[in-house]
């Protein structure tokens, strides 16, 4: 069994680029390990009471369809600006809702 030729010239540099590559990707956090529907958003809209059903979600500790199934039954209040469209909920409503 022979073994193949040790790498040269390009091929070295190419292996050498794809190491740095792969330690700069491992130092990097996995989108898994970023949390939260605000990610990527400046301070300003974090600071906004207007949230949306994934805020809602988290805020409240409830289930997409809890959320949703109180929104269709008016037992949580929520705007759209066009039907099917993205639901705004304020924070105040929230704290109503889940004082109940």
């Amino acid at each position: 069994m022979t073994l193949p030729p040790e790498p040269t010239g390009a091929l070295e540099a190419l292996l050498s680029e794809l190491r740095q590559l792969n330690a700069t990707l491992a130092r990097r956090p996995t989108p898994s390990a970023v949390r939260g529907p605000a990610v990527g958003q400046d301070k300003a809209l974090l600071d906004s009471p207007w949230l949306v059903v994934g805020e809602v979600q988290a805020y409240a500790r409830a289930g997409k369809r809890e959320v949703l199934a109180a929104l269709a039954d008016g037992s949580l209040r929520g705007y759209q600006a066009r039907p099917n469209g993205r639901w705004r909920i304020h924070r105040d409503d929230v704290d109503a809702w889940l004082r109940g």
